[in-house]
């Protein structure tokens, strides 16, 4: 069951064959301004005042750069952005933005829009070298050759800010990193999409979900599954239950998976590193450090040093109740 957790927290990704826009299909029932986006306080105050400035400067919005694990909301947080500047987006990966060429190209099309214009990089750590490079001498000066372009806004999005080039990160005037989400924003988050869900089931929910609004998300859409196949109009306690009971998520919002890497470190003689433990559970590095490892270390169920990863006593206490 632990693998049907990855489809809830992994990265979001879709090809324009499958999905049409990918940005408008994940923004479509979204929050809509910094009001309507739960949680990220901090962040959310910064980001306000940087519009607000933006608008009453005539100026663009300086560019940001958006980090944290996957499903914290930074896609919709870029949404938002747009909206409270009524600026238009223009989505882009890595895969988008290959070449020198394909940037070039980019550029002119936000250079005949009448609007303000976002280009947002989805996953920016991705990007060749050689195009983080072009881009922070545009970001820096807005010239694109001998040309002189318009101001615009460069939003990055990434789960490994470590991986981008020092002088294209360092062109992000803010960097702002997305945290886990306490349990009453991540409440008001379902609720926000799933009105009928109550604030019991809810909280119930949130408590399971690791601090990501998407695994809570996908928790109550499939605790609406669940009311649905009993043939019920209004979802019950007893429907979040059987969700989680189904997925085997734990009251510590803890799957199989999970279940496994705290074994095998119990049972290990020393420290085990990233890749013996990935290939043991035939997942990959990134899924257990972006999934994974950051919520176990999170919970203090396991400790990472310079020989590897071991469990904690809190781990091994885990472990031994989960067994009885």
């Amino acid at each position: 069951m632990g693998n049907i957790l990855n489809k809830f927290i992994d990265t979001h990704k879709e090809t324009d064959e499958q999905k049409g826009d990918p940005l408008k299909q994940k923004i479509r029932h979204g929050p809509k301004s910094l009001k309507e986006f739960f949680g990220q306080d901090k962040i959310k105050e910064t980001i306000e005042i940087a519009v607000v400035a933006s608008l009453k400067n005539h100026a663009a919005l300086d560019h940001i750069l958006l980090y944290g694990q996957p499903g914290l909301g930074k896609t919709q947080l870029v949404s938002v952005i747009a909206n409270e500047l009524g600026a238009r987006i223009y989505y882009h990966t890595p895969a988008t933005i290959s070449s020198g060429v394909a940037l070039r190209s980019i550029i002119r099309l936000i250079e005949l829009d009448y609007m303000r214009c976002i280009l947002f990089i989805d996953e920016v750590h991705g990007l060749k070298k050689a195009i983080q490079e072009q881009l922070h001498e545009i970001m820096e000066r807005f010239i694109m050759g001998e040309q002189k372009i318009t101001p615009f806004t460069i939003i990055g999005a990434t789960t490994d800010v470590g991986l981008l080039e020092v002088p294209f990160r360092d062109r992000f005037k803010y960097r702002l990193k997305l945290r886990p989400y306490n349990i009453n924003p991540l409440v008001n988050i379902i609720r926000f999409h799933f009105p009928n869900i109550n604030e019991n089931i809810a909280e119930f929910l949130a408590k399971r979900a690791r601090g990501t609004p998407r695994v809570a998300l996908a928790f109550a859409k499939q605790t609406l599954n669940v009311m649905t196949y009993d043939d019920k109009k209004i979802p019950e306690k007893v429907h979040a239950r059987y969700c989680m009971h189904s997925l085997g998520v734990d009251s510590f919002g803890l799957d199989s998976t999970d279940r496994e890497i705290l074994t095998m470190l119990a049972e290990s003689d020393k420290p085990m590193g990233m890749r013996t433990l990935s290939c043991t559970l035939g997942i990959s590095e990134s899924e257990l450090k972006d999934m994974r490892e950051f919520y176990l270390l999170m919970l203090r169920l396991i400790r990472i040093g310079p020989r590897g990863r071991e469990i904690t006593p809190a781990g091994l206490k885990y472990i031994k109740e989960f067994a009885q």
